[in-house]
């Protein structure tokens, strides 16, 4: 036997698969305007949760103070245009048909 063993393998590349039969790619444009709308929706019904994240940041430090003002006014005005009780209606809602199954 030698010292040196070469092993000769047969690299194959294969072209991905969609995983949608007969699926196309999205234009970037489109592709950027639905994540813009998804970021758009997460600010409006996601108020609380961003509060929760800007209380959970270190205290004292001027970033953080910053963001936990403004996210505590971002709430404030949420709750006043009811869209934070429309988001845990959702949430509850979702809840109830998960547990359908």
């Amino acid at each position: 036997m030698t010292q040196f063993a070469v092993i000769k393998r047969e690299i194959v590349y294969r072209r991905p698969v969609e995983v949608v039969d007969a699926a196309f790619p999205s234009p970037l444009r489109s592709v950027s305007a639905s994540i813009g709308v998804a970021v758009a929706v997460m600010f409006l019904l996601g108020s609380t949760g961003l509060l929760d994240w800007a209380n959970g940041l270190p205290v004292g430090t001027t970033l953080g103070d910053a963001l936990s003002n403004l996210a505590q006014r971002w709430n404030d005005a949420m709750t006043y245009l009811h869209l934070t009780h429309f988001a845990e209606l959702l949430r509850q809602t979702w809840q109830a048909l998960q547990n359908l199954q």
